[in-house]
């Protein structure tokens, strides 16, 4: 008969004894992994800063007898800055979904497979950050961009960044 203290049951769980006997090496450590609960929403915030005006201007101009405003093109460098924060942010969260299913308090704690999709997402978010820097850079020298797709494009790079360690480390 086992008694369960905690999260764990105090009997000869593999789990158990993988998740205190981890160390951890540095308080940097710990830092980047709380910091990357930020990042993830701060990416968040930012796609749904980005989506919440699409939504109201796609359904405002659904509206019978609403007017249609003529909207200008937007420049190329901060085009792109969307879409790559948007797979950023996706690619992070599902990595998130496979280290919590394979880390030592998860279910599928011996699966190959979820460890192979996590590398694989970590490698793809670390590609997709690379690029939103260059495109952040674009913008940031673009004499026509705005001070907020400036911000997005530094903010969204810096938590990208952040993910990316964490996600290595």
């Amino acid at each position: 008969m086992s008694t369960t203290t905690g999260m764990f049951p105090s009997g000869n769980g593999v789990a158990a004894r993988a998740f205190f006997n981890a160390r951890i090496s540095s308080p940097l450590k710990v830092l980047v992994l709380e910091a990357n609960h930020l990042t993830l929403l701060t990416l968040t915030l930012i796609v749904i800063a980005w989506g919440v005006p699409a939504v109201v201007a796609r359904h405002g101009a659904a509206r019978p007898g609403a007017a249609r405003r003529v909207r200008g093109r937007r420049r190329p460098a901060v085009s792109h800055l969307r879409p790559l924060t948007i797979w950023i942010l996706a690619g992070a969260l599902i990595a998130v979904g496979c280290a919590a299913l394979f880390l030592p308090w998860g279910p599928l704690f011996d699966s190959f497979g979820l460890r192979l999709a996590f590398t694989a997402l970590a490698v793809l978010v670390s590609a997709g950050t690379v690029a939103l820097v260059l495109a952040a850079i674009r913008v940031w020298r673009d004499s026509g961009a705005s001070r907020f797709a400036r911000l997005q494009g530094v903010t969204a790079s810096l938590a990208g960044l952040v993910i990316v360690y964490a996600a290595l480390a």
